[in-house]
């Protein structure tokens, strides 16, 4: 299986969803991690631990951290926006990712422990997959970011090459023969002509005249009536 990664990562839950099944499918056969322009943060958590990774010399990769934080937009939303706001909430924390207030102190710690931990994970997830000592990874990881060729040197990318060298490899790792034919599955599968030329021509509409679009399947137009609401959407068309 070859997994190709371009992505500068995103939400920490989502990378470690998206790890986790990597970990299962490596249960089942090697996996060959492709990295294409990125595979920074999230994008590197979840290469992390395939059996082989691949990296363009210029890829941009490891960004091995975590950061995390909230917008504070009360005064914003009622000196310039006019709105105010009654708030109800049952817990110290209930509101920890409310937008109308600063971190408590206490919050604040709470939060720095989430990252910590969350930072910790992530560090593990590499020494692990990539046979690294913690203190190692610790070294090449608080964020920084490498290029593909930096980060052969460092052990967090076994190769240069591009898709066609993890294939390669991804032939090795399943013992096929150099001159054995496979074929290739890509997934998601490619859209196909018809779908490119459907998708071109779906009417971008307002989601308010999604159910007067499709009623007209079922109702002679002599009988429909738009509500006065969808009217007013319609009216610029």
């Amino acid at each position: 299986m070859v997994l190709r990664i371009d992505s500068p990562g995103g939400s920490a839950l989502a990378s470690d969803l998206i790890l986790r099944e990597v970990e299962k499918l490596r249960e089942k056969k090697p996996v060959v991690v492709s990295m294409s322009d990125t595979a920074a943060s999230g994008g590197y958590y979840i290469a992390a631990r395939a059996d082989k990774i691949v990296a363009e010399p210029a890829s941009l990769t490891g960004s091995i951290g975590i950061f995390g934080g909230k917008l504070v937009t009360r005064r914003f939303e009622e000196e310039i926006l006019g709105i105010g706001h009654d708030t109800q909430k049952r817990g110290a924390n209930a509101d920890l990712y409310s937008s109308l207030q600063p971190y408590t102190p206490q919050q604040e710690v709470r939060v720095q422990q989430l990252m910590n931990r969350t930072y910790q994970a992530f560090v593990g997830h590499v020494a692990t997959g990539r046979r690294m000592s913690r203190s190692a990874v610790e070294g090449v990881a608080s964020g920084r970011v490498w290029t593909g060729a930096a980060a052969q040197k460092i052990g967090l990318v076994d190769e240069l090459g591009g898709l066609d060298r993890a294939v390669e490899i991804a032939r090795q790792q399943a013992h096929l023969g150099a001159g054995e034919t496979v074929g290739l599955d890509f997934y998601p599968s490619p859209p196909s002509w018809l779908d490119l030329l459907v998708e071109r021509r779906q009417p971008r509409i307002p989601a308010a005249l999604a159910d007067v679009v499709k009623s007209l399947e079922k109702t002679p137009p002599r009988l429909l009536e738009l509500p006065v609401e969808v009217a007013r959407i319609a009216r610029p068309f």
